[in-house]
């Protein structure tokens, strides 16, 4: 790598852990988001029982998460064994708050594992079609919209990507060399993606067809293009590689998650979020009709929303470039590489679209294979517009970026202006008078409402008849009363609030 490619991707990794890290303490001192909790308690409950007891989500990530609390631990215990821990509160306020402190540090971690996801998406685009696509995949993936957003909680979706990145690294190294070695990694990383949250499983997939693809180049003759050419193996020495990778992913989810063997029956369960077999009835299905329905319309507005719009565009331009060179009979490497990519993603969004339930998160794992099309595709754009031009290089770039780097800076300039209910308990602790009933409309104030006024009720049918009250209404407009508060949620996370007041 270059002096000045290495400086390009520290700039990346930077840009990506800067979007990631603002406004990491969102929220503070209240936990809105309802599936952190099982995150940090899992954890913390390791030191007492090393099987969390539930499989909701694989364990990979929890038991990450108990290593790097003993760490900041032993830290403290530190600051305290040599009395600096007074100059340690003032440098991290949090320190010795433990209602928030481990929330902090789980954030912080995932944002960081997030951030440098950057590396493995460019080592991706870099084999397959060099240094500028790998640079410019790694920075496709670093704005990405909704993994910034994503990022900025301690959830397993980011973790797990992280991982299923560098196997698709290694997926992505069969394609272009076929080394014994790269199965085994590919195969031990996807087992470890799938530890952290189950659906990085479904990056197995990638091994075989990377293996595919890979005697495709050797039956059209294109390998003589390839770097390295002794892993052309014979067809069983593939086989015997793809079972290899089988039993190295196996092996990385069993690591990751040991009481997926060690208690089987309650792993296997499929009458509770206990069992790992729960998530397969827990997200339903759809009928094919349905299926194909869903499949156009989450590409046109979930995931291309998410995405922030060209990134997810030039995946089907790039199809349609690839198409046309086989027609035309000038197919290269690199359109099997890319058919590599193309393939694996449209497959991806076919399966989880299928899910009656299909959150944004699910189509987490195709983010590193559009990242590296769109970094294939700016290269190509730029190469057919300028004609070596390089003074129409940065302006053809820029536009392309333009659409996902603004939304994900708006995403982390949202988390720094803090959650709109932060707000509504500044107004509680100073504006209501004391002795004043409050009543929340909606369980997502109930924290805010109960911390301030402990006897806060949702239903105002339970006060007395003639009591003056204070009622919180969120994500809706003034409905009746008299409305003496409002903060809108433009601009930032957290809900649109209105408080109104009225009698009973």
């Amino acid at each position: 790598m270059s002096k000045k490619t290495s400086s390009l991707l520290y700039l990346i990794i930077f840009l990506a852990l800067v979007l990631r890290l603002a406004g990491i303490s969102h929220g503070f001192p209240f936990i809105f988001h309802p599936d952190e909790p099982t995150i940090v308690q899992s954890a913390l409950g390791v030191r007492f029982d090393p099987n969390p007891g539930h499989f909701d989500w694989p364990h990979f990530f929890i038991y990450a998460n108990y290593f790097v609390f003993n760490i900041f631990a032993k830290i403290r215990d530190l600051a305290v064994d040599y009395n600096i821990q007074n100059f340690m509160i003032k440098i991290f306020p949090l320190m010795w708050d433990d209602t928030v402190v481990f929330y902090f540090i789980t954030r912080v971690f995932v944002a960081v594992l997030g951030g440098l996801t950057v590396i493995p998406v460019y080592k991706t685009g870099k084999v397959l079609f060099g240094e500028k696509v790998g640079l410019l995949s790694a920075l496709a993936f670093a704005v990405i919209p909704f993994h910034v957003r994503h990022s900025h909680y301690s959830l397993p979706d980011t973790p797990m990507l992280f991982f299923l990145s560098w196997g698709i690294y290694f997926a992505a190294r069969i394609l272009s060399q076929g080394y014994p070695i790269d199965y085994v990694f590919s195969g031990l990383f996807i087992g470890i993606a799938a530890s952290t949250k189950y659906n990085g499983g479904l990056g197995a997939l990638t091994v075989p067809l990377a293996a595919f693809l890979r005697r495709v180049l050797v039956k059209m003759r294109l390998s003589e293009n390839l770097s390295e050419t002794r892993g052309d193996f014979p067809y069983f020495k593939t086989v015997l590689n793809l079972i290899l990778s089988g039993i190295f992913a196996f092996l990385g989810f069993v690591l990751g998650t040991p009481y997926s063997v060690l208690d089987y029956k309650t792993f296997s369960r499929t009458d509770s979020p206990l069992g790992a077999f729960w998530q397969f009835t827990n997200v339903g299905s759809v009928d094919f009709a349905e299926h194909v329905s869903k499949f156009f319309t989450d590409i046109s507005f979930k995931i291309s929303d998410d995405m922030g719009y060209t990134i997810l565009v030039s995946l089907f331009l790039t199809l349609g470039v690839v198409l046309i060179r086989f027609l035309k009979g000038t197919f290269s490497r690199f359109d099997v590489s890319l058919m590599f990519l193309i393939v694996s993603a449209l497959v991806f969004i076919y399966y989880i679209s299928g899910f009656e339930k299909s959150r944004s998160q699910y189509y987490f794992i195709i983010y590193p294979f559009v990242s590296v099309v769109f970094g294939y595709f700016c290269v190509w754009v730029v190469n057919k517009i300028s004609l070596g031009m390089k003074p129409l290089y940065f302006p053809v770039i820029l536009l392309l970026f333009l659409a996902p780097f603004y939304l994900s800076v708006d995403t982390a300039v949202r988390f720094l202006r803090n959650d709109t209910r932060l707000d509504l308990k500044k107004f509680l602790e100073t504006e209501v008078p004391f002795g004043t009933r409050v009543v929340y409309g909606s369980s997502d104030a109930a924290a805010v409402s109960k911390y301030v006024f402990n006897n806060a009720v949702k239903d105002p049918g339970k006060l007395p008849k003639g009591t003056r009250y204070y009622y919180i209404e969120l994500n809706k407009g003034v409905s009746s009363g008299r409305a003496i508060f409002e903060v809108s949620n433009k601009g930032r996370i957290g809900p649109y609030i209105t408080v109104e007041e009225m009698i009973r």
